[in-house]
């Protein structure tokens, strides 16, 4: 949450408000999904940073996925340029809304993002003058179940934070459906350095003994990078609209698609790639799994 538009053609959507915050669970017939994030576009089309304008390279990515034909777009997170201004979500509107026609977006928070702003943009019917509770969105396809997460702490501050109340719902959501394979999603990168989930730690000891998620997806540092943590595959996502730190200075999005698995214990066959903006798709990994049996 929140979504465009706001109920798709084909997807179910349930809202449901619980302490942990809105919570949009959707029943989506999609297998072929955009990762974007990093988008930071500004209402100001002129804004750039040593070179990279992030209007032109998240509109080259979106052109590429609408090519590619994807079948869902998941966008995670700092979706502003900086403190989430209004008119930074007009344009973020402009950007994806021809998208969104063809396929529909899901949208979280990073930590240059205002909720209340963002729902004040998509979701008037939710908005509320109080800085908005948590949102979350879980998506369920006959492949897996997609859980994006909300880590913004606070609006241009730079490290973020799942809370007690997200972490305690996630804990007992995943509990409630032990053999569904699950993919999450949340703005901020797993580590030590001070720009990165504050709670990490804590959210891993929710994932490790809980052998149904596959792999968690982060965005926030402008890196792609597949790694492992425990047990579990984590995977960075690359900046779609600013510039990446490294290996190469460029833009771009991921490419996923699954299929479905025989049992949660066994890998989730998941195909990825990352496509830069302006160069040719790199396919970094095949699937996501842990093949310990299930306790």
């Amino acid at each position: 949450m929140p979504l465009l538009p706001a109920r798709p053609e084909n997807w179910t959507v349930r809202p449901e408000r619980v302490d942990a915050g809105r919570i949009a669970w959707v029943e989506a017939s999609a297998s072929h999904f955009a990762l974007l994030a990093d988008l930071h576009l500004s209402a100001d089309a002129s804004v750039e940073y040593d070179g990279f304008r992030p209007l032109d390279n998240c509109a080259r990515v979106v052109e590429q996925a609408f090519a590619e034909g994807v079948e869902g777009v998941l966008v995670a997170g700092d979706l502003a340029w900086a403190n989430g201004e209004a008119g930074d979500y007009d344009r973020i509107a402009a950007m994806l809304t021809p998208l969104s026609e063809r396929a529909p977006v899901v949208l979280a928070p990073g930590n240059h993002d205002r909720r209340d702003r963002l729902l004040r943009r998509f979701h008037p019917e939710a908005y509320s003058l109080n800085e908005p509770a948590k949102l979350i969105t879980v998506i369920d396809t006959l492949q897996a179940r997609l859980i994006m997460l909300d880590s913004l702490y606070r609006t241009d501050v730079v490290p973020g934070l799942l809370g007690q109340a997200q972490r305690h719902w996630l804990a007992n959501t995943l509990d409630a459906e032990p053999d569904r394979p699950t993919l999450l999603f949340v703005h901020h990168p797993l580590g030590e350095d001070d720009g990165a989930l504050l709670d990490a730690p804590r959210l891993l000891s929710i994932v490790e003994p809980r052998r149904q998620v596959k792999a968690i997806f982060t965005a926030h540092d402008h890196v792609w990078r597949l790694g492992r943590e425990g047990a579990c595959t984590w995977s960075r996502c690359p900046p779609s609209g600013f510039l990446s730190c490294r290996p190469s200075r460029s833009a771009g999005w991921r490419s996923s698609s699954g299929t479905v698995p025989s049992n949660c214990a066994s890998a989730l066959p998941w195909e990825s790639r990352i496509i830069p903006s302006d160069g040719a798709p790199e396919r970094i990994s095949g699937s996501f799994g842990r093949c310990a049996p299930l306790k």
